[in-house]
C-alpha cells in the first residue's frame, strides 16, 4: 500500500482555469479530464489518497457522486482534509475513510502533519515532523508574498510542501517518495530542538 498526497484539485473552476492553469488546458473539460485521469493512473487499488481540501467547484451532486463512486470502485482510501471550499456532504460515500480539519499520521516512521493551510507550528514540527497542506496557488496574492519573504516558495519554516496539484509533476498526486526527497533538500524546522552533544 502505498501513500499519495494532493489538494485543491478546483473540478469544474473556470476562473481558475483561466489562469494559472489555463496556460496549461485548453478548456476545463481538458483541465478537469487530466486530474481525474491522473488521479486513477497514479493511486492504485488499496493506496492511500491524502487530499488536503478544495475538490470540487459548481459540480452538481449527480456529478460528485459519480467521481466520489468511481474511487470507491478502484479501491482508493481516501483520507479527506476538509479544505475552505469543501462541502461536508461531498464525503459521506464509501471510499472516504477519514474526514476532518488537521490530520497526524506517521509512515515510515515519519511523523507528518497534514492540514489544507501552512501552519507555523505542528505536532513535533520542533522533533523534525513534516507539514503538507494546500490552499496557496501558484501566482495568487499569498504565493507572491511568501516569495517576497521566504526567498523562494519552498522554503518557507523548513519541512513544509505545497501539495496543491498545481506544483505535482503533470497535476499528478505526490507519492510518499517523492515528497521524502524533497524534504531532504529543505532546513530544518525553524522551531527545531537540537540535543546538545555530550
Amino acid at each position: 500500500m502505498n501513500s499519495f498526497f494532493t489538494s485543491d484539485w478546483h473540478l469544474g473552476h473556470f476562473s481558475l482555469q483561466r489562469g494559472i492553469r489555463g496556460t496549461v488546458f485548453s478548456s476545463l473539460e481538458e483541465h478537469d479530464a487530466t486530474i481525474i485521469n491522473n488521479i486513477f493512473e497514479t493511486v492504485k487499488p488499496g493506496d492511500n489518497l491524502y487530499f488536503l481540501g478544495d475538490a470540487f467547484w459548481k459540480w452538481d451532486s449527480k456529478r460528485v457522486e459519480e467521481f466520489m463512486t468511481n474511487l470507491k470502485k478502484h479501491r482508493i482510501n481516501l483520507h479527506w482534509i476538509l479544505g475552505n471550499h469543501d462541502k461536508l456532504s461531498w464525503t459521506k460515500f464509501g471510499c472516504v475513510k477519514w474526514v476532518g480539519q488537521i490530520k497526524d499520521i506517521t509512515i515510515e516512521g515519519q511523523p507528518i502533519t497534514l492540514c489544507h493551510y501552512p501552519m507555523i507550528v505542528w505536532n513535533r514540527s520542533h522533533h523534525g515532523a513534516w507539514q503538507l497542506y494546500g490552499h496557496i496557488h501558484m501566482g495568487d496574492s499569498t504565493y507572491i508574498k511568501m516569495r517576497e519573504m521566504s526567498g523562494t516558495f519552498e522554503y518557507i519554516r523548513g519541512k513544509q510542501v505545497n501539495v496543491n496539484v498545481e506544483f505535482g509533476e503533470g497535476f499528478c498526486p505526490r507519492s510518499f517518495e517523492e515528497i521524502r526527497e524533497h524534504m531532504s533538500l529543505l532546513p530544518d524546522n525553524w522551531d527545531t530542538i537540537y540535543k546538545e552533544e555530550s
